[in-house]
């Protein structure tokens, strides 16, 4: 009886289906980092858009509500005492600011002079790129008292004596305006009517992960 011994044996691989194999990997490796950073990257723009939207539905809604209870305006360059110290240095028709007042007011019997109530403000600082707001409930002693021959106090000195305690609150972040250097608040008519334009930027660094939206918000004066 004879024995056979098998000629063949186990062989390792070729050089070549080495390298086949290996750039097959990277092939697929790379593909599958690719839809990782481009997914990854889509999830982060759609974030900042939802953001921008939220920014969008903010504004809106506060400026949107606070004007249709108010029945004065103002419109100011910037939040200083400076700009803010009587009524000549309010903007007209065509001028932008920085600054909206909406005020609650009534005329007070046998004059001329407006008794505010409430004066509520917002304040945009291209600086810190936020949009920001305060209220100001008008105490009783600065609204003035026919009785006592009291006049209530200008628009201007109840913004410039308490210019220090007004109490903020964000209603948005990562704005700026259209136009280098200019006002987000448009005056059409003064006192009466007015429009913030400002655009709304989320996500630094990767371009391709940013997103803008351009934001109209118009307010008008019924009072």
């Amino acid at each position: 009886m004879k024995l056979f011994r098998s000629s063949s044996r186990k062989r390792g691989y070729t050089l070549t289906e080495i390298l086949i194999a290996s750039s097959i990997s990277v092939a697929v490796g790379g593909a599958a980092m690719w839809f990782l950073v481009e997914g990854s990257r889509s999830s982060v723009k759609s974030t900042n858009t939802s953001i921008n939207d939220l920014s969008q539905w903010s504004i809106f809604t506060a400026i949107s509500v606070d004007s249709k209870t108010a029945n004065g305006m103002a419109v100011y360059k910037d939040f200083t005492k400076d700009d803010m110290k009587d009524s000549t240095v309010r903007l007209n028709n065509g001028e932008r600011g920085n600054v909206l007042i909406l005020t609650r007011g009534k005329a007070l019997a046998g004059s001329t002079a407006t008794s505010y109530t409430q004066v509520t403000g917002y304040v945009f600082t291209p600086s810190k790129k936020t949009l920001r707001k305060f209220v100001y409930n008008v105490p009783t002693s600065e609204q003035g008292d026919p009785a006592t021959n009291t006049k209530p106090k200008t628009l201007e000195e109840i913004l410039v004596d308490n210019f220090d305690t007004f109490s903020f609150r964000n209603v948005a972040d990562n704005l700026q305006p259209t136009d280098s250097g200019v006002g987000v608040f448009l005056v059409r008519e003064r006192g009466h009517s007015g429009i913030l334009t400002v655009e709304s930027i989320q996500g630094d660094g990767n371009k391709r992960a940013v997103s803008k939206k351009l934001i109209d918000a118009s307010f008008f004066i019924r009072g």
